[in-house]
């Protein structure tokens, strides 16, 4: 997560991590405060969720609207306010093309 690697720096276990504006600046500010941005990018797209093709068109619908209309509810709104979130909203597989125009095709882990 964002906050793993703000804490694994401010810790000095590595010298450099990853992460975005808002998750840096809900991180706490003990830590937040002994970190500098080095270098910021354009903005992209947010992560999206994915299912996997073997589950039904029917339940991904299903799933997708349950997690966007978490923030209908209290019970959804304490969920989202848990992860700082203040709602999911449904998107389409263009929704990313700022993402897929990095071409990025795989990790490499070894190096």
């Amino acid at each position: 997560s964002h906050d793993s690697v703000y804490l694994t720096v401010s810790r000095g276990l590595l010298v450099a991590g990853g992460g975005i504006v808002r998750t840096l600046e809900n991180t706490d500010p003990a830590i937040r405060d002994s970190l500098r941005v080095l270098w910021k990018s354009e903005g992209y797209t947010p992560h999206a969720f994915a299912a996997h093709p073997s589950i039904s068109p029917i339940n991904r619908e299903k799933v997708a609207k349950a997690l966007a209309s978490l923030n209908e509810t209290e019970n959804g709104t304490a969920l989202l306010a848990a992860l700082k979130f203040q709602a999911i909203q449904l998107a389409d597989d263009s929704s990313w093309n700022d993402v897929k125009s990095l071409n990025i095709t795989s990790l490499d882990l070894e190096n």
